[in-house]
């Protein structure tokens, strides 16, 4: 994303250029990063999306910026089925816009392992109850697919953020924001709780195919959720100077 999306409209410094190294060093954290042996495709994946999946695999946290149809969700959920095999993680929150929760479940039947008998759960403020049950520690995998919009009830709460937390504090957990753009705006509730959740889980994933839509401030929010210290410096962000700057990519430095 660095040089894909930040550097064609940026003049760095040599200082620069060491500080975004260390940074993107420090947010590769290797988790248990051989991948398994023997892994059961249940669909193989196309040249290019083995080489993302081969790239993702290691890290802690990671953007997949993708047109549509390239297969952003087959990609996170071979990488999530690994670490599950790996015991790196028991289950995933995927946060995604209402309108398409159930496709996460869907595919999880096209493209999860068999042998790792993933339960699915569609979540809203009726089915909190039910999720709350995986609070209870037990055995087996799981994906949890809620709507983005969800999160917007209040900051810090509300009967599904409670559930998810309460999941994330039991197990151990991948969150995916998928449509990431939806938290593009840093001040929301929506993006504050997202924020929340991803610091209880063990590994962060964003996805979208439009990462900028309005201007390259849309990236401030979506990767705080990754890890604040990616992208800034929140004060630097709200300075109406800076913020005038940065609405013309010309003026990036």
């Amino acid at each position: 994303y660095i040089d894909t999306v930040l550097r064609p409209y940026c003049v760095m410094s040599p200082e620069a250029e060491q500080k975004i190294a260390e940074l993107c060093a420090s947010t590769e954290t290797p988790l248990e990063s051989q991948w398994p042996v023997n892994y059961p495709w249940r669909l193989e994946p196309y040249a290019k999306q083995l080489l993302a999946i081969q790239k993702l695999f290691p890290m802690r946290e990671w953007a997949l910026f993708a047109e549509m149809g390239t297969g952003k969700t087959k990609c996170t959920l071979d990488v999530a089925a690994a670490h599950m095999m790996k015991g790196n993680i028991q289950g995933v929150i995927a946060i995604s816009r209402v309108s398409i929760r159930d496709n996460w479940c869907d595919e999880v039947a096209k493209h999860v392992p068999e042998c790792l008998n993933m339960r699915t759960f569609i979540g809203d403020s009726t089915s909190a109850r039910l999720m709350r049950e995986l609070s209870a520690p037990k055995e087996g995998n799981f994906l949890v697919s809620v709507g983005v919009e969800s999160l917007s009830v209040k900051e810090g709460g509300g009967k599904l953020f409670d559930a998810l937390f309460d999941i994330a504090k039991t197990y151990k957990c991948m969150l995916v924001v998928d449509e990431a753009h939806s938290i593009k705006n840093h001040e929301s509730t929506r993006t504050k709780n997202a924020e929340l959740l991803a610091r209880m889980c063990e590994i962060r994933a964003i996805l979208t195919g439009t990462p900028t839509p309005q201007s390259i401030l849309d990236l401030y929010g979506q990767f705080g959720v990754l890890n604040p210290d990616i992208i800034g410096y929140h004060d630097w962000y709200r300075s109406e100077e800076h913020t005038s700057e940065l609405q013309s990519p010309c003026n990036l430095v």
